[in-house]
């Protein structure tokens, strides 16, 4: 599962996480498309505000960056 697929799983906007975590919704876009992953300071309020544990946004990290760098998402 990829941080966007947990992000919709949560039934959240981009923008509603970006609040929850204090960025902005394009650094949101930039986590889930891979260019860079969200900063440890941020993992514990992403986690409260995807409703998921942490090795579930790891392991949704990982996953992004596997499949956007090995280009099987077009942007």
């Amino acid at each position: 599962m990829t941080l966007r697929e947990l992000r919709k799983r949560a039934h959240r906007t981009q923008q509603e996480i970006g609040e929850a975590v204090n960025v902005s919704q394009g650094a949101v876009s930039h986590w889930e498309i891979g260019d860079f992953p969200p900063l440890r300071k941020y993992r514990r309020l992403l986690c409260s505000a995807l409703d998921c544990t942490p090795e579930e946004l790891e392991d949704a990290i990982n996953e992004t960056v596997r499949t956007y760098r090995n280009g099987k998402h077009s942007r």
